[in-house]
């Protein structure tokens, strides 16, 4: 049984979807539809139409200037190099990998947002953008399923010499990228591609443990691991997830180069303690608590690697 509740002010239409087992869409934001905790379930970007008011307005700004702005971030010859890095790795081009180390991300992070985009949109064109894209990063793709232009294009001389490298980082937005991608364009193209790297990656944690426990600087790898297994039933990325947070229990020794997230062993109650990014942490919640708190709005510039920030968000701070 389905039971809707729409509620229309100020042009903006807020929807809920209150369901027992049902699916929606594929198009949703999240997919969480066979998860059995789940008490609600979004809608698809395809079905509901935001007409106006705050959230319109976001959504114009991210369609006709955040996207355009990603795009010239990874295609840029001059400072973007992404999608020049992809040919150089595939032997397209005879150069080095130019830019940072996760230059390979921004990238994925464009097929994501114009994925999700699309499916609000029916963009044609954006697709036909997407769809181009996707062909030059499966022809970079070692044959065993690693895919990292800082290593494959010659910015690094070989595989797994420091997490700085941002291999794993690179591939985890493989990862989400391709699940988004499938689920909004039905395309199976850059998933075929993900699911390759997960393998290899899923390969490399079970073989080399004493070596990929320092490689998730950050829990996005949890992040793509669990939309591609939400997306596809993909049990590598499953077994992906549980591999990383079991390196990271509590008897997790960080190197120095490295940030201290972690958790405790399965069945602890106590909180770990960790470094600055201690968001992906687990604790016990059987007892929930809260505490009040002031906060305050900062802002965070992006792309602050450049002479001038072109784009700022707004993060909330404890005072």
């Amino acid at each position: 049984m389905v039971a809707t509740n729409l509620i229309k002010k100020n042009s903006f239409v807020f929807a809920f979807f209150f369901t027992s087992g049902l699916v929606f869409s594929q198009k949703s934001i999240i997919k969480i539809d066979k998860s059995p905790y789940a008490k609600l379930h979004s809608v698809g970007l395809d079905i509901v139409i935001i007409t106006g008011g705050f959230w319109k307005n976001r959504q114009e700004v991210n369609r006709n200037t955040s996207l355009k702005i990603l795009w010239d971030r990874a295609t840029n010859e001059e400072y973007g190099y992404s999608l020049s890095n992809f040919e150089i790795a595939s032997g397209l081009k005879e150069e080095i990998q130019q830019g940072v180390a996760w230059q390979d991300a921004w990238i994925y992070k464009w097929i994501e947002a114009a994925s999700y985009e699309a499916a609000s949109t029916a963009d044609e064109k954006l697709l036909e953008r997407i769809d181009e894209v996707v062909p030059g990063i499966a022809k970079a793709q070692a044959d065993d399923g690693y895919i990292a232009t800082q290593v494959q294009a010659g910015k690094f001389s070989k595989r797994w010499m420091s997490p700085s490298h941002h291999e794993m980082h690179n591939m985890v937005h493989l990862l989400t990228a391709a699940a988004v991608n499938y689920r909004m364009t039905s395309q199976t193209g850059l998933l075929d591609v993900a699911n390759k790297a997960a393998a290899f990656c899923l390969k490399q944690f079970r073989e080399h443990p004493e070596i990929m426990r320092e490689y998730p600087l950050n829990p996005s790898i949890i992040m793509g691991a669990v939309e591609l297994y939400r997306a596809t039933g993909n049990k590598d990325g499953l077994e992906l997830t549980r591999h990383t947070v079991d390196l990271r229990g509590s008897k997790y020794q960080p190197e120095k180069i490295s940030s201290n997230w972690g958790r405790p062993e399965w069945g602890e109650k106590e909180q770990c303690q960790g470094g600055k990014k201690t968001f992906g942490q687990y604790q016990d919640i059987t007892e929930q608590k809260t505490t009040p708190v002031d906060v305050e709005l900062i802002p965070y510039y992006a792309w602050n690697n450049r002479k001038e920030p072109k784009m700022s968000v707004w993060l909330p701070v404890v005072k």
